[in-house]
């Protein structure tokens, strides 16, 4: 499916399937099931797509400040890895 330009707040273009939001849009629905696939693991793409559908649906800001935080966690957490394997 393709994203609204308005919606495309990230660097990179995110593309969203009809596969990503069937399997996806199950933990939208309350803050349980989202906590719940945090603790399991969840990649950034994953985490984009899921910002975007929250914008696209019910646009909950206490929602979307937990999803961007995560985002903003896994990103400084790969820059610290990246940046330990230079410094040796």
């Amino acid at each position: 499916m393709k994203v609204p330009s308005r919606y495309q707040i990230f660097d990179t273009e995110v593309f969203i399937s009809s596969k990503d939001e069937e399997r996806l849009l199950v933990h939208l629905s309350n803050w349980n099931r989202l906590h719940e696939l945090m603790l399991k693991g969840v990649n950034v793409s994953d985490l984009q797509r899921l910002v975007i559908m929250e914008l696209r649906g019910n646009g909950r800001r206490r929602i979307l400040g937990r999803l961007l935080g995560r985002i903003t966690k896994l990103t400084r957490l790969e820059l610290e890895r990246k940046t330990n394997l230079l410094l040796g």
